[in-house]
């Protein structure tokens, strides 16, 4: 493929102020269940809590404030595309870490040189040390082809979105690092919530 015409999803979908918001960009947020139904992801230590079912928790707590889609029906960039129908304009898909019980804490990915996405990143992990103070800031993964939950971000992009975020936001294999369900959705409606 000729360099002219490789699709650069470091940037965003659209041009900023082309969601009618004149030059400054206003996030519209919508959630992504990670996982599905069938694959749930990693699980809590006593195989309570797959990484999909707390997502479908999240989603569905917070789904008067935050619009949400699953990954069941056509993958990543299916759902994108379904919330970017429904007026999203910023994605944030929210898995959970896992690594043999005993490492913590948070970090969002974003594609390498995606500075709109590294905003917002930069923004959910200080109002994150904020509320847990105690759960450890493992910081914003720019990530390029080949990496960790790149194929997520640029279907997430493909899909429509001009911000794509994957978080990480605790390990669910570590009862230390675990937070409840209600505290953290309650914690993401008040910096995603669309009110």
């Amino acid at each position: 493929m000729l360099e002219c015409f490789k699709r650069d999803d470091s940037k965003p979908t659209n041009d900023i102020g082309s969601h009618g918001e004149g030059e400054s960009f206003k996030p519209k947020w919508g959630y992504i269940v990670p996982h599905t139904k069938k694959a749930g992801g990693a699980e809590t230590p006593d195989n309570k809590w797959s990484e999909y079912q707390y997502g479908k928790v999240i989603a569905i707590t917070n789904g008067e404030f935050i619009p949400w889609d699953d990954r069941n029906h056509g993958g990543v960039k299916a759902a994108s595309q379904r919330l970017v129908a429904n007026g999203c304009n910023s994605l944030f898909e929210d898995h959970k870490n896992a690594y043999r019980g005993f490492t913590r804490g948070a970090e969002v990915l974003v594609i390498r040189g995606d500075e709109l996405s590294v905003k917002y990143a930069e923004f959910i992990l200080e109002e994150f040390k904020k509320q847990f103070p105690d759960h450890p800031i493992r910081g914003i993964k720019q990530m390029k082809k080949g990496g960790r939950g790149y194929a997520n971000l640029v279907a997430m992009k493909r899909g429509g979105a001009d911000v794509a975020l994957l978080g990480e936001m605790f390990f669910i294999d570590n009862v230390k690092d675990w937070i409840d369900p209600e505290v953290y959705a309650k914690f993401l409606v008040r910096v995603m919530g669309n009110v």
